[in-house]
C-alpha cells in the first residue's frame, strides 16, 4: 500500500514538474515577430510522440490482455473464477 502512495506523489510531481518545465520552454522570447509554433521537429514534439506511443502501447496492450482473459474465462472452465462466501469457509 505505501508503494502506491509514493509512486503516484513520485507521478504527479514528476507530472507538476514537466508541466513547468514546457511551460517554461514554450514561453521563452525568441523572436517577437516570430510565432512559437513555426511547424519545425523539436524536443518537445518528440518528447510528446514517445509520450503518446507509450500511452497507447499501455492502452492497447491492457485492453487486448482483459479481453484475452475475458475470453478464456467465458470458454474455459480452468480460467473460471469462482464466487464463495469467506464466512461460510470461516465457521
Amino acid at each position: 500500500m505505501v508503494f502506491r502512495v509514493n509512486f503516484l506523489t513520485f507521478w504527479i510531481v514528476c507530472n507538476i514538474g514537466f508541466a513547468i518545465f514546457v511551460e517554461n520552454y514554450a514561453t521563452l522570447p525568441l523572436d517577437k515577430n516570430k510565432l512559437q509554433n513555426d511547424g519545425s521537429f523539436g524536443f518537445l514534439e518528440i518528447f510528446s510522440a514517445f509520450l503518446t506511443s507509450l500511452v497507447l502501447f499501455r492502452v492497447s496492450f491492457g485492453a487486448f490482455h482483459i479481453i484475452k482473459f475475458k475470453f478464456l474465462s467465458y470458454f474455459f472452465s480452468s480460467y473460471k473464477v469462482f464466487k464463495f462466501d469467506m464466512l461460510d469457509d470461516a465457521k
